[in-house]
C-alpha cells in the first residue's frame, strides 16, 4: 500500500510538470521541430552532433510529449543494484551487440511505440528479448510483447499507467513474477511516407491461440558506474535505461548527442547495446523506439560517462534468462506496435487522425488493449 501512495503522488507531481512543459513550448523563440530550429542548432551552436528533419514541422507536440513515459522511480520501486566483480574482465572501447552476438536479430529491430508513453514496456521486453536470444546462443527466437507487458503490468502490480508512463524497474520484476507472453510481429512496421495516409486499418491479424512465457531467473537494478554497465552488456546483452528528453533530441540525426538548446520533455526509457568512441566524444549506443525513420536509422549516440541526461543515474534494470516456458491464452489483436498514432508524426498537424481529442487518445488505446488482452492477464500467476 506504501508503494501505491508513492506512485499516486508522483503521478500528481509528474501532471504539474506536464503543464509547465506547455507552457514553455508555447513561450520558446524556436518551435521544437522548425528549420529555424535544426539551422540554429548546426550553424550557430555546432554541437558534436547533426540536427535534422525526423518530423513534420507541425506536428501535435501533445503527441511528442505522449511517448515519454518513463516516470521518475522512487526508491520504494527501484530493485536491488548487483554489483559486478570486474577483476580479469577486459572492456572494449568499442563494443556493439550486433556485432558479437551476430545471430541474434531482435538487436536489429527497431520498433515504434506509437504516440503512447510505453517505451518503459517498449525497451523492456527489447532488452528481454535479445537476452532470451542471446543465453540460448540464437536457438530461442521468443520475442517478448510490449502489449501484454503494458495490459497486464498495471497500477495494482506497481508497474505504472499503461500509456501514460510506468516504472522500468517494475516492468521487470513483473517479468519474474508473472512472466510475459510472446507476441507482436516479429518484423517492425516501417512509418508511412510523408505523403501518403495511413491505411484504413491498422489492426493487424490475432496472434495465435497460444502465447508462451518466458520466466528470467531475477532481475536487478545496474550500478551507475559506466565500467558497470559495460561490463552488464558485456556479459548478458542488452540493459534498459532511463533519461530525460530536452527537445533538441528530436531533431537528432548523426553524431554523439550531448543537449544542447531546448526544454524537458519528460522521461524516457531506451535500450543500451553498447559504447563506442567517435572524434574523442565517448559515448552509449542506443536503440530508440520511435521507427526506422527517426535519428540514425531508429539509433542514436549519447554522451557516456558524463551522466547526459541522467543516463547513467535515472535507472538501469536488466534481468538474467531462465530456460522455463509457460502456456497461456492467445494475444488478442488489437496492437500497440501497429496503433493508428504510429504512423501520426510524419503527417501535418491538420490530418484528422492526428488531431488529439480532449480526452487522451493514448488512455482509449490502453483500455481497448486491456480489455481484449484480458485473458492473458488473468490466466497468469
Amino acid at each position: 500500500m506504501e508503494r501505491l501512495i508513492v506512485i499516486l503522488l508522483l503521478a500528481g507531481s509528474t501532471a504539474a510538470n506536464y503543464k509547465l512543459n506547455i507552457w514553455r513550448h508555447e513561450n520558446n523563440t524556436f518551435q521544437p521541430l522548425s528549420d529555424d530550429y535544426i539551422n540554429h542548432i548546426n550553424n550557430d551552436i555546432k554541437p558534436h552532433w547533426k540536427a535534422g528533419r525526423n518530423f513534420h514541422p507541425e506536428t501535435d507536440m501533445g503527441y511528442i510529449r505522449s511517448m515519454m513515459g518513463a516516470l521518475t522511480e522512487p526508491k520504494e520501486v527501484r530493485l536491488p543494484v548487483k554489483k559486478r566483480d570486474l577483476s580479469g574482465l577486459a572492456i572494449p572501447e568499442n563494443f556493439d551487440a550486433r556485432v558479437k552476438w551476430p545471430y541474434c536479430e531482435s538487436l536489429k529491430e527497431i520498433r515504434d511505440q506509437g504516440g503512447c508513453g510505453s517505451c518503459w514496456a517498449f525497451a523492456a521486453t527489447e532488452a528481454m528479448t535479445d537476452r532470451w536470444c542471446i543465453a540460448t546462443a540464437g536457438k530461442s527466437k521468443f520475442r517478448f510483447s510490449a502489449e501484454n507487458l503494458v495490459s497486464c503490468c498495471g497500477l495494482l502490480s506497481l508497474c505504472g499507467f499503461g500509456c501514460n508512463g510506468g516504472f522500468p524497474s517494475s516492468a521487470w520484476r513483473y517479468w519474474v513474477s508473472h512472466g510475459i507472453v510472446s507476441g507482436g510481429p516479429t518484423t517492425p512496421t516501417r512509418a508511412a511516407s510523408r505523403t501518403r495516409s495511413p491505411p484504413a486499418s491498422t489492426t493487424p491479424p490475432a496472434q495465435d491461440r497460444t502465447a508462451r512465457t518466458g520466466i528470467p531467473q531475477n532481475s536487478y537494478g545496474v550500478s551507475s558506474k559506466v565500467e558497470q554497465i559495460q561490463a552488464e552488456i558485456l556479459m548478458h546483452g542488452p540493459v534498459e535505461a532511463a533519461m530525460m528528453v530536452y527537445d533538441d533530441l528530436l531533431l537528432y540525426k548523426s553524431g554523439v548527442y550531448h543537449h544542447v538548446k531546448g526544454f524537458r520533455l519528460g522521461g524516457h526509457a531506451i535500450k543500451i547495446i553498447g559504447w563506442g568512441v567517435e572524434n574523442n566524444m565517448p559515448y552509449w549506443l542506443i536503440a530508440n523506439s520511435w521507427n526506422y525513420d527517426w535519428g540514425d536509422q531508429g539509433m542514436f549516440k549519447l554522451l557516456r560517462g558524463k551522466n547526459e541526461c541522467g543516463i547513467e543515474s535515472l535507472g538501469i534494470v536488466a534481468g538474467i534468462p531462465k530456460a522455463r516456458k509457460r502456456i497461456f491464452h492467445k494475444l488478442e489483436s488489437t496492437s500497440l506496435l501497429n496503433s493508428t498514432y504510429t504512423k501520426a508524426r510524419n503527417q501535418p498537424a491538420s490530418a484528422p487522425w492526428q488531431k488529439r481529442p480532449e480526452t487522451s487518445s493514448s488512455t482509449k488505446i490502453t483500455s481497448e488493449v486491456v480489455r481484449n488482452n484480458l485473458a492473458v492477464c488473468r490466466s497468469q500467476p
